[in-house]
């Protein structure tokens, strides 16, 4: 059997950083005999990525790829990712046998999704498919962990998904859940730190309707000397070189820089998106002195002023 898989993946980028992420993100799986169709929902992107689509999209209806884009503002703002992967999910070719979500700052090797694509179709007991994804932490080079995520479901109508930030499948097919040893890159913690303080401020209101969980941690149990821009590098000294390859696209992205140290790392992020946003959000602990959860509300409404386009 050559299973029918439809590819989907919802998109908010608005940095070159992320634009260059999604543009590997897709280079992979336009070099790869993988996806039938490929659907992406728009959230709010840069033009740059919507240049980017359109390019890859050239490319992936040459190989006969049945691709679709729902664009923004035709996409209502959402806020609720589950949300989003059902305006996907509902746009799937009837003819499906698995749908694969992926995320913009998921990087896969195109060479080893073509045997992956025959082991799902010599897998007819097959509900769902986990995957090792390899978790790397502020630089491109530093492995946190691996650790598996379940990334293809077979398909059925009443297939859905719930939640509102880490969403979870609904009413997927009854069959086994299988492992698969073909590891995947996720590189969404290698962008400046503020930015991801930022993203779990994000969360915070999508959940809770306020950042109230942030302006009592930061206050009250933030460590001596730590910022929004240094949140993350106690989880960078518990990480390992990464010693393995990179896919071609994301080469082709970011070239030597991948191997970069975390200063090299940081100025080079500098040279790609502007931090007067960070900037500005230091100039206000500094006037609260340097209660950070008292900045916590600002950050926030000014993140909201741009629709999160920071992050």
């Amino acid at each position: 059997m050559n299973p029918y898989i439809s590819v989907q993946i919802i998109a908010k980028e608005n940095t070159v950083f992320g634009e260059k992420l999604f543009r590997a993100c897709l280079g992979s799986l336009a070099e790869a005999d993988y996806a039938n169709q490929l659907i992406l929902i728009d959230n709010g992107c840069s033009q740059g990525v919507v240049d980017s689509w359109m390019q890859f999209r050239k490319e992936l209806v040459g190989r006969g790829v049945n691709t679709l884009y729902l664009p923004y503002p035709t996409v209502q703002r959402s806020d609720t990712f589950a949300s989003l992967r059902n305006m996907a999910m509902a746009k799937t070719d009837d003819e499906t046998d698995f749908i694969h979500w992926i995320d913009t700052d998921e990087i896969y090797f195109p060479e080893k999704l073509t045997a992956f694509k025959k082991h799902l179709g010599e897998s007819p007991n097959l509900a769902v498919q986990v995957l090792p994804l390899q978790h790397f932490m502020v630089v491109p080079n530093m492995l946190q962990e691996a650790y598996p995520k379940d990334v293809v479901y077979r398909y059925n109508l009443n297939l859905g998904w719930g939640k509102g930030v880490h969403e979870q499948i609904q009413n997927r097919c009854p069959g086994d859940r299988l492992d698969y040893d073909m590891q995947y890159l996720h590189f969404g913690y290698c962008r400046r730190q503020w930015r991801i303080a930022l993203k779990w401020l994000h969360y915070d209101m999508i959940e809770h309707g306020h950042v109230g969980h942030y302006i009592k941690e930061w206050n009250e149990d933030w460590k001596p000397g730590q910022t929004p821009d240094n949140i993350v590098s106690d989880r960078l000294k518990i990480s390992k070189p990464y010693t393995g390859m990179f896919p071609l696209a994301l080469d082709n992205e970011f070239g030597n820089h991948l191997l970069d140290n975390e200063a090299e790392w940081v100025a080079y992020l500098n040279t790609l998106d502007s931090d007067e946003f960070w900037v500005r959000w230091q100039e206000m602990a500094e006037k609260a002195g340097s209660r950070w959860g008292a900045t916590a509300d600002w950050a926030a409404v000014e993140a909201e002023k741009s629709q999160w386009q920071l992050i």
